[in-house]
């Protein structure tokens, strides 16, 4: 099995094993929960194709995972919350993809971490001391 065929076999499941908590017709935020469940398959896909390109120096296959990623991200953030799960999957989501790229953990700025903090509180609620 090649990357290629990883990839696409992720894809494919995702969808099919997404999660809710409430059936699709109570819960308002089924569509973005199902998507969550699909950004967690292709943000793996896509760590491990860019982990991949590091050693066979080929981004190709990382670029079309990123997209992937992307357009799931994009669709994420299309979709207005209405539960604190839909919340979480956005939080999860700007945590685990976009901020690696634009804000340093270790800033000495209050603002980002006040961001940091309230993106880890929604993301990793067990983690959470209130």
């Amino acid at each position: 099995m090649n990357r290629r065929t990883l990839l696409a076999g992720l894809a494919a499941v995702a969808p099919a094993t997404a999660v809710t908590a409430m059936p699709a017709a109570i819960n308002p935020d089924a569509e973005l929960l199902a998507l969550g469940s699909r950004f967690d398959a292709a943000y793996t896909a896509e760590k491990l194709a860019w982990q991949a390109a590091d050693t066979v120096y080929d981004e190709d296959e990382a670029h079309a995972a990123q997209d992937c990623t992307a357009d799931i991200v994009e669709r994420i953030a299309a979709i207005p919350a209405q539960t604190i799960d839909g919340v979480r999957v956005k939080a999860r989501a700007y945590r685990r993809w976009i901020v690696p790229a634009q804000i340093d953990p270790n800033s000495d700025m209050l603002c980002d971490r006040m961001l940091l903090g309230l993106l880890d509180d929604l993301t990793y609620p067990q983690a959470a001391t209130l």
